[in-house]
């Protein structure tokens, strides 16, 4: 349960102060903060340790101190890459993003590294049952990181700046404190090679996974960019971050749910798909809930300007109940081992999805906000087919040939 507890404190503080500072900034701030931070979310995912479930299959076989310094070896490696790509693109960027400050990229830079670094430690020490070390790293960085990012808001002549750095210093202090009380860091200059294959044969299909939950998420705030207006991109950036608020809610219930469910599902699987059910159950309520008093906010309290605002987070919920099976039921793509097929389904159907509505969008006018929900919807569609037992399909059709069987048999015998 502390797990769930902390989980929520550290990651849901950042995104209700991005709900809240999108009613107080302008809107080209809010967009170009939000566009920066899809930057910010992306990096991560070329890093190897972003995969830190792969270690639960070959933990006994390396020891802690060969993982993290191949890992820190790695980090190291892969931000040297990402900073030349930078520095070489760096007009692009600077339009692309609208932001002119090397302060502001080195900043996403340093905070995704950083971000990365703590959660990939938390999870070694919770292989390691060490849950007070692990809480730390799980909460501190990132409560600091948002402390800090409150203050270069208010004390920063551009909020951007004051936004993006003040993360960063958070990050840094948090991390110098708890390096300088634990001293986890450490990095080799020979990597063990038969450790990386391992890790990035089991990696390779979550990562792609992970791409695709970018692209459903910050990710997509891209592709309004490109061809949507500012004002969609306004409306997205809203939807998602209150969408993001209810993710990090089902993350701090998935704490507590995936262990629980690995272990019931072991012992019986019909028990653990009935606690599933439940789950499902749980979230769908949690939408219903949040959007009856989102309606009541709306028609029944005088919100003056703030009322179309709502109109976004009621997209939210309603992605949020449509994700409700996606929670519940995705864990079986791991319990099954089915990466390749969600990956598989995943990419076909939600490629389709795009050239569908990049074909239609201009004739029907269709807003940027249903291919979110057509995404997410696919999502939850592909979770639920991975989350098939192994022998329904087998059983299904047994049966459809028996009944077959059943009905020709009668008609051979009164001809």
């Amino acid at each position: 349960m502390s797990y769930g507890i902390f989980e929520g404190l550290s990651k849901g503080g950042k995104h209700l102060l991005l709900l809240g500072i999108a009613f107080l900034l302008h809107t080209h701030e809010y967009v170009t903060i939000m566009l920066l931070i899809s930057l910010e979310t992306l990096l991560p995912l070329f890093f190897i340790s972003e995969c830190p479930q792969v270690l639960l299959g070959f933990t006994q076989k390396f020891s802690n101190e060969i993982i993290v310094a191949n890992i820190c070896f790695l980090l190291l490696i892969t931000v040297s890459i990402i900073t030349m790509l930078l520095l070489i693109f760096q007009p692009h960027l600077f339009s692309y993003y609208g932001c002119d400050s090397w302060l502001v990229f080195l900043a996403i830079i340093v905070s995704a590294l950083l971000c990365t670094y703590c959660r990939f430690i938390a999870f070694v020490k919770q292989i390691e049952e060490n849950h007070n070390t692990a809480i730390k790293y799980k909460s501190i960085p990132f409560f600091s990181a948002f402390l800090c990012t409150c203050i270069g808001l208010l004390v920063a002549k551009s909020h951007i700046v004051g936004f993006f750095v003040g993360q960063a210093a958070g990050y840094c202090i948090a991390l110098a404190i708890l390096e300088w009380r634990f001293k986890f860091f450490r990095i080799c200059l020979s990597p063990n090679l038969s450790f990386l294959r391992a890790y990035i044969k089991g990696g390779k299909f979550i990562l792609l996974i992970n791409l695709f939950g970018w692209l459903s998420s910050y990710g997509f705030i891209n592709f309004v960019n490109i061809g949507g207006s500012k004002h969609e991109m306004f409306s997205i950036s809203l939807t998602l971050n209150a969408f993001i608020i209810f993710l990090v809610l089902a993350n701090s219930i998935s704490q507590v749910y995936l262990p629980h469910l690995k272990t019931l599902f072991m012992r019986s699987p019909i028990k653990a798909y009935q606690l599933s059910l439940k789950i499902n159950a749980v979230y769908i309520a949690v939408a219903v809930a949040t959007a009856m008093l989102l309606f009541a906010l709306k028609y029944f309290m005088p919100l003056g300007s703030l009322s179309p605002k709502i109109n976004y987070i009621l997209w939210a919920t309603l992605i949020f109940g449509i994700l409700s099976g996606y929670y519940a039921f995705n864990p079986y793509v791991y319990l099954y081992q089915r990466y390749k097929l969600y990956f598989s389904i995943t990419i076909l159907c939600e490629t389709l999805a795009f050239l569908l509505f990049l074909i239609t969008r201009q004739k029907y006018s269709i807003g940027m906000v249903y291919i979110l929900i057509t995404i997410h919807a696919i999502r939850t569609a592909a979770s639920f087919c991975c989350a098939v037992p192994p022998n329904i399909p087998r059983t299904l059709i047994q049966w459809f040939y028996a009944r077959v069987g059943a009905i020709i048999k009668p008609a051979r015998t009164s001809q």
